[in-house]
């Protein structure tokens, strides 16, 4: 198992089990210190949405006064673009999962909706292009009645999943939400949100910048 230093304190092991860290101080007495886990956070698009001309879906009354985004539904070709900027506590190499919000305010609603993402990725600082393109279809989700709070997740999004690309600080996501005309429900769908669920550590980097590729250190 792997050593540590910590200040003035002698090497101790980590404990990936208990997510602790038993210490032995330069007096010989020893501490447990609770180590920081990495967590799930919201990353949300950066500069809302842009409209897809004649496609776009209307801001409509969702459950009046609140005014939301609406995706028509069987037959219509609604998408809207969003960006999402990785930020300097993304743990490199982990997962993401696509997270849509949404609902609907007829009273009896029937069917399914169901959502398509097209995207590309790109890193930053000129070491990337926004040259591959993906498509992820988001299972069909049912309905379930007026006003209804509706989360539809992806599944993992995997470092295997985009081979050649690097997930990091700093990266871009240029996301088109788009609801599929092969669903079964008729009525509007409102959108409340479209972001991304991301591992974070909660630790800054200490660069500003990854000039030259080789990726960023963490504090």
């Amino acid at each position: 198992m792997a050593n540590k230093t910590i200040n003035d304190f002698t090497t101790a092991p980590i404990s990936d089990l208990s997510h602790k860290l038993l210490v032995q101080k330069s007096d010989n007495t020893t501490e447990n210190l609770l180590l920081r886990r990495p967590g799930y956070r919201d990353l949300k698009p950066t500069g809302g949405y842009t409209p897809s001309g004649a496609a776009s879906p209307d801001v409509g009354t969702f459950k009046a006064p609140h005014r939301e985004l609406g995706f028509d539904g069987t037959g219509t070709d609604n998408m809207a673009t969003y960006r999402f900027h990785f930020p300097h506590d993304f743990v490199e190499g982990s997962d993401f999962f696509f997270h849509i919000h949404w609902g609907v305010n007829v009273p009896t609603p029937t069917g399914f909706v169901k959502w398509v993402i097209t995207w590309d990725y790109a890193q930053g600082y000129e070491h990337d292009a926004f040259d591959t393109q993906y498509v992820t279809t988001l299972d069909d989700a049912f309905v379930a009645g007026q006003y209804v709070h509706h989360i539809t997740e992806s599944a993992a999004i995997t470092p295997a999943s985009m081979p050649g690309k690097t997930v990091r600080t700093d990266g871009i996501i240029l996301a088109t939400l788009e609801r599929d005309t092969a669903d079964t429900n008729n009525d509007v769908a409102f959108v409340f949100e479209f972001d991304i669920h991301y591992l974070s550590d909660s630790t800054p980097t200490v660069e500003k910048d990854d000039l030259t590729g080789v990726g960023f250190t963490k504090v």
